[in-house]
């Protein structure tokens, strides 16, 4: 007694092939959707960050200098440098030597 292994048909390929075309043309379809909204996403973020800046650059103002904000404010600030020479903190437009 023999074993016969059969092969799949070719049109079984076929078919499989086409499917696996359709099936990576949705997933990357779907992916270039996600990448154009990751971009928008961080465009509004970056935008969002700069009016942020601004605000904790004039709350900085109100309470009397950079050390006086809340811990909970510069959480979110995207413009802070650390100088490790002086150990000094502060926005990046300003001085920290």
């Amino acid at each position: 007694m023999s074993n016969v292994t059969e092969f799949p048909s070719d049109k079984s390929i076929r078919g499989r092939l086409d499917e696996g075309i359709e099936n990576l043309s949705d997933v990357y379809g779907t992916l270039e959707r996600a990448y154009g909204l990751i971009q928008q996403l961080e465009e509004k973020a970056h935008l969002l960050e700069i009016d942020y800046n601004g605000l904790l650059k004039k709350y900085e103002k109100i309470v009397a200098g950079f050390e006086n904000i809340e811990v909970k404010y510069l959480e979110y600030a995207t413009n802070l440098q650390f100088s490790l020479e002086s150990g000094i903190m502060g926005f990046k437009e300003d001085t920290c030597e």
